[in-house]
């Protein structure tokens, strides 16, 4: 269970990333004590929580009425079931002050609340953030064009080169789309639309058939991601059809290619990777080692490669276990994710030495253990050869390219799946 909010839940938006840090905390208080607690403590509890749902829910939904969003009725609608679910609980408890009940519902409440932020908060997020970076923008075209237009670049590459090469396509259309003169704006506004509405049916429909024909574990939320994007696109369409604010018009084409910028950064890369990891069958069935002491973290771990395609992952939660699954010697990638702050707790790297120096090892530490590891490493006089140290709480997303590119050491070019 999440018991803490990361920078990986934010929505771009930080009033609602503050809002939604405090109710994960007071969630998770309320969920660790409410069994020890009086039912007037409960009570005032469940009282704090249902205002401040109620008033980040109200927070939400000025922000999407202020700047158009187009899913604000689909949304509001979720925020309401939410409330009514919740006071349904809060009713039911009055009545029969069953404690486990309570603590069970309030439980399925907040993992709701946990896979709503990044599948329906993310993308409001998105969208609130192309348009508060619209509205701060000047009327004029031309301060739109001294500011620096996005252009195609590797760190985009999903390593599939007809996903690549499609991806290429539509940045290409919006950098153009960017640069046009002000007389062309409502011309070029439908062209990029009619665009859209090809090129998303193509694309989406090529990335699916690759999902379904190489089993890929994270497909039915990836589709969903689409299914989504395409209703934005509709609702867009339709607006500017019935001759709405140019502007809405205007600033929705760009939050819509935010909307992809962050979609090929952190979902289609992750496919990517499982498809070349496929087809390439880069030691699949050889182990990933996980050593983490912490268990939230272990679990993203575990999801995190097999979504990229490793058959073989195994988690180790004691010292001595990862000695002898390091020294089995069919480990493809070890990862070591720790909070320890004290130099001699990294000592038992050292008797690894022989064995670490020979595979990849990724290490996940914090900002201030990191700088211990590297003194230790510094005192045993100690190298590893492949290795990527990275400081969470970092999005795990951002990390594969690096580990693309020391994994597939010899074949980092992208590669080309038949659909």
């Amino acid at each position: 269970m999440i018991t803490k909010w990361t920078e990986a839940l934010s929505c771009c938006n930080p009033d609602i990333d503050r809002q939604h840090s405090e109710l994960i905390t007071h969630f998770v208080h309320f969920i660790n004590s409410h069994g020890s607690s009086s039912k007037e403590q409960i009570k005032e509890i469940l009282s704090f929580l249902h205002n401040y749902v109620v008033e980040h829910f109200a927070l939400e939904e000025t922000l999407m009425e202020q700047n158009g969003y187009p899913l604000l009725e689909v949304h509001t609608s979720q925020h309401r079931e939410f409330i009514e679910s919740m006071k349904k609980i809060v009713d039911e408890f009055k009545g029969d002050h069953d404690v486990t009940k309570l603590g069970k519902g309030i439980g399925e409440m907040y993992n709701w609340f946990l896979n709503h932020i990044p599948e329906e908060d993310k993308k409001m997020g998105l969208f609130l953030q192309g348009a508060l970076k619209k509205t701060a923008k000047t009327a004029s075209r031309t301060a739109l064009q001294t500011e620096t237009i996005f252009q195609w670049n590797q760190s985009l590459s999903c390593f599939e080169i007809n996903i690549d090469k499609e991806h290429k396509e539509l940045v290409n259309h919006f950098y153009q789309y960017q640069r046009s003169e002000s007389g062309e704006a409502v011309e070029n506004t439908m062209e990029i639309l009619t665009f859209l509405r090809d090129y998303i049916h193509r694309h989406f429909q090529r990335e699916e058939k690759l999902m379904e024909k190489y089993n890929y574990p994270a497909q039915e939320h990836h589709k969903k991601a689409h299914h989504d994007y395409v209703e934005v696109y509709k609702n867009l369409l339709e607006q500017y059809q019935k001759n709405s604010d140019f502007s809405y018009i205007e600033n929705g084409v760009h939050s819509m290619f935010d909307w992809f910028i962050h979609h090929i950064s952190e979902e289609d890369v992750m496919l990517g990777f499982y498809l070349k990891n496929s087809v390439t069958n880069v030691k699949t069935t050889k182990e990933v080692i996980i050593y983490s002491d912490n268990k939230e973290e272990t679990s993203l771990l575990e999801t995190f490669f097999s979504n990229l395609g490793f058959k073989n992952v195994n988690v180790y939660e004691n010292e001595v276990d990862l000695r002898k699954a390091v020294k089995k010697d069919n480990a493809f990638l070890a990862t070591i994710s720790t909070n320890t702050e004290q130099k001699h707790d990294f000592l038992y790297l050292k008797e690894l030495r022989f064995f670490l120096e020979t595979i990849p090892v990724l290490f996940l530490l914090n900002s201030h253990n990191k700088n211990v590891l590297n003194s230790a490493f510094s005192d045993m006089n100690f190298k590893i050869p492949k290795k990527i140290i990275e400081v969470r709480p970092k999005p795990l997303w951002e990390i594969i390219p690096k580990l693309h590119d020391l994994l597939f050491e010899f074949n980092k070019g992208s590669t080309q799946l038949p659909v």
